[in-house]
């Protein structure tokens, strides 16, 4: 992991990225205004073969271990959306209205996760939902990612219409600002929501690569909800949310200990449910209730 962030660190310090960075060396969905594709195709093409030679995570970090392997497939065998859940998608490095190509089943499990976030924020239907991308080329050899499926989103941010930030997912650009913790509160209510619909979903505590979106993918939950194991990533993902959604701080250490125990059992206990999250073979009745109820927390 050491040498993945490295390399990816010393991508986003090269010369002339600027505000592409994080995102220009992306494949990039299809776009709508074509005039504007040849801003970006110079850094596209550039960063292309780096970016599709990294994986999305160590095996290591998997919530349930190893994942299957993704089957590479083209652009011309998926869906391309211009919207999901009620919302224009927008490329976010330049936010331009963009189609995103996606597997159908995969768009549909994530359109429906969406949609229960804005009934649990009583937002109506957001006008934006700003993404980094979704489908990327590689041969089949070289499958790494499901991103490489189309199954895979990065998700930016959600806006209003008018470009107001419902939620920022833009940790580069707010987590050492002085409205962190609002933001923070809003990023891992959304994160909730994914951890409990996807069992892979990274977020800016897991590198550097991720402070400017969240990733999820259903490679390795696939049509089902995710199931609590303990991994790194969704330990991590409890202590942020027992420390900036229920005001209940602990040491986001990636590790399971009394500490986290002793949060998510008096969040559980405040919203009337039974069961515990320590328990990891009985908890997914009380690992799905913990989420929702985070994501419906004001």
């Amino acid at each position: 992991m050491g040498n993945r962030q490295i390399g990816r660190r010393a991508l986003l310090g090269t010369a002339g990225l600027g505000a592409l960075a994080g995102g220009a060396w992306w494949l990039g969905p299809e776009r709508l205004e074509s005039g504007r594709d040849a801003v970006l195709e110079g850094a596209r093409e550039a960063f292309q073969d780096v970016r599709d030679s990294l994986p999305d995570a160590p095996d290591a970090a998997a919530p349930a271990g190893p994942r299957p392997a993704p089957q590479v497939v083209r652009a011309s065998q998926l869906t391309p959306y211009r919207q999901l859940a009620g919302s224009q998608l927008r490329y976010e490095v330049d936010n331009v209205p963009a189609r995103f190509p996606m597997d159908a089943a995969f768009a549909s499990q994530l359109d429906a996760s969406l949609r229960s976030h804005w009934q649990a924020r009583r937002w109506g239907v957001p006008g934006q939902l700003s993404c980094l991308g979704t489908h990327r080329q590689a041969p089949a050899e070289q499958a790494s990612s499901w991103h490489h499926a189309g199954r895979a989103f990065d998700l930016a941010a959600v806006r209003t219409t008018a470009g107001r930030d419902l939620v920022s997912c833009r940790f580069d650009r707010w987590g050492n600002g002085p409205d962190h913790a609002a933001q923070a509160g809003a990023y891992w209510r959304i994160a909730a929501t994914l951890h409990r619909d996807f069992a892979y979903v990274l977020t800016y505590l897991y590198d550097s690569a991720h402070h400017d979106h969240i990733h999820l993918d259903n490679g390795l939950s696939g049509s089902e909800r995710s199931r609590f194991t303990r991994s790194r990533v969704q330990v991590q993902a409890v202590q942020a949310i027992c420390t900036y959604v229920w005001d209940r701080p602990v040491e986001l250490s990636g590790r399971w200990d009394s500490a986290t125990a002793d949060a998510t059992d008096e969040v559980l206990a405040g919203i009337g449910a039974g069961g515990r999250l320590g328990r990891i073979t009985r908890s997914q009745d009380a690992w799905h209730t913990f989420l929702s109820a985070t994501a419906r927390h004001p």
